[in-house]
Formats: structure tokens, C-alpha cells, sequence
């Protein structure tokens, strides 16, 4: 110790490295089960959507978001971790948007409506593993980074498609 108040740069180090673990161990948490929700919830907009090419689209989110899960699962067993969830009061709000949308009924305006509720999940989605793509190269976790960055890159593809899919 510097100072008996104030620890090390070492001692901080450690300290700032174990919270940032931690946060980044939500996170994770946070994101899979998201992704476990919006896999079941995905299935209910494909069936509220009026047109064939936003069925299309938010198919093969479906299965971009089955991809995403294996990957998070890897990065689990990777980590030496048990594969868990944890809820996020963001993602219910969203799974409970996603809900509304699928009981509403098929119309091009429900459409256009369910294509902007999945550009919405994607950007929040991007958001978080970027964030978490960061915290594992800060935390050194170099053998998951590229789980992560897959991911990051899935969600960017079908914000693209579904903006092309929302203009046309």
C-alpha cells in the first residue's frame, strides 16, 4: 500500500479486473438467456408477418439467433463455466413488444412494425457484444473473442437485410 487508504496500482489492478470480470460475467448471462427468449419469440413474428420476404428475413434471424446460442454455449464451456441465464428487464421489455406484435394480426403496417422491433433487438444486441467483444480483450479472453465478434458480425448482417427488406 501507497497510502493505508489507498492500495497499490497493483492492488487496483486486481480489484478493476475482478469487477470487470464480474460485469462481464453478466452480462453473458444477461445475453443468453436473451437469446434463448428471442429464439421462441422469433417463431411468433414469423407467423405474424404478412409478406414472404419479412418471413424470410426473420427466419433466418431465427437461425442466426440458434447459431449465436451454440456460440455463447462454447464461450461458456470455454470460460470452465456452467451455462446459465440471467434475466434483463431490457430484454423482457422487448420480448413483451415482440409478443404484441404476434397477436396484433397480419398487415403491411404490423409488418413494417415487427421489422422495426427486430432492427430494435439487433441494435441492442450489436451493443452488447460489442461491449462484451471489448471486455474480454481488456480481460485478456482472447480464445472467445472471436465467438463474439461472430455474433457482433450475425447481428450487423440482419439489421442490413432487414432494413432492405422494411425500404423495398
Amino acid at each position: 500500500m501507497i497510502f493505508e487508504d489507498h492500495p497499490s496500482p497493483e492492488g487496483i489492478q486486481k480489484l478493476n479486473a475482478s469487477k470487470l470480470h464480474e460485469v462481464f460475467m453478466t452480462k453473458l448471462m444477461e445475453l443468453y438467456q436473451g437469446e434463448m427468449r428471442l429464439l421462441e419469440t422469433l417463431t411468433s413474428l414469423q407467423e405474424a408477418s404478412y409478406t414472404d420476404q419479412l418471413k424470410k428475413v426473420v427466419t433466418q434471424y431465427q437461425r442466426n439467433k440458434g447459431e449465436q446460442v451454440e456460440r455463447l454455449q462454447q464461450v461458456f464451456v470455454l470460460l470452465d463455466l456452467p451455462i446459465s441465464g440471467k434475466n434483463n428487464r431490457i430484454t423482457e421489455v422487448i420480448i413483451e413488444e415482440c409478443s404484441n406484435l404476434a397477436i396484433i394480426g397480419k398487415s403491411i403496417i404490423n409488418d413494417f412494425a415487427i421489422g422495426h422491433m427486430v432492427m430494435r433487438i439487433s441494435h441492442y444486441n450489436q451493443a452488447g457484444y460489442e461491449w462484451l467483444f471489448s471486455l474480454a480483450y481488456k480481460l485478456q479472453m482472447h480464445e472467445i473473442i472471436s465467438f463474439l465478434e461472430e455474433n457482433f458480425n450475425s447481428e450487423k448482417e440482419i439489421d442490413i437485410k432487414m432494413l432492405m427488406a422494411i425500404i423495398e
